[in-house]
């Protein structure tokens, strides 16, 4: 036999009632959050805007490298970066991976005409994820000032 949903309308001061007694012995656990596909949306957006050209760009916290790819295949030489060796699944004659902490990395002044960065930067110096010990508070903004030193003139923002 099939259930049969019955809406009951209660006052408002026992529906508050109620309510802060099942909040009193209801167990606390949080809620998941499914972050999956958060990026496909950034993603997008850049690749739209992602011009055809030559010359070496920077891909900053490139992850599986879904833009070094795009960028390499519209005829950039990318150099992807991460702070994780994520695996690569494809390959291209136009790109190369550094792995390694842009804090502790000297990259050469002037190289790149522009640099990708989709939601890495703002991660720079947090401890506790992507393997950081180290607590940088302003690593965001270290990272936007080596990153700027790299760039070979002031580029546009994409």
């Amino acid at each position: 036999m099939g259930k049969v949903a019955l809406a009951v309308y209660l006052p408002d001061w026992l529906h508050n009632l109620l309510r802060r007694l099942k909040r009193s012995v209801a167990p606390k656990t949080p809620a998941a959050i499914d972050l999956s596909g958060d990026r496909d949306v950034e993603w997008s957006f850049i690749a739209s805007r992602l011009p055809s050209g030559s010359g070496e760009a920077l891909d900053f916290g490139c992850g599986f490298g879904n833009l070094s790819l795009l960028a390499a295949q519209r005829g950039w030489h990318i150099t992807g970066m991460d702070l994780l060796a994520y695996p690569m699944y494809w390959q291209h004659e136009n790109f190369q991976f550094l792995q390694g902490d842009l804090l502790k990395l000297d990259l050469p002044a002037h190289r790149f005409a522009f640099i990708i960065n989709c939601s890495a930067v703002e991660h720079v110096g947090l401890s506790g994820r992507y393997g950081v010990t180290l607590q940088e508070n302003d690593g965001d903004l270290v990272a936007m000032r080596k990153l700027r030193v790299t760039l070979e003139r002031a580029a546009p923002c994409f």
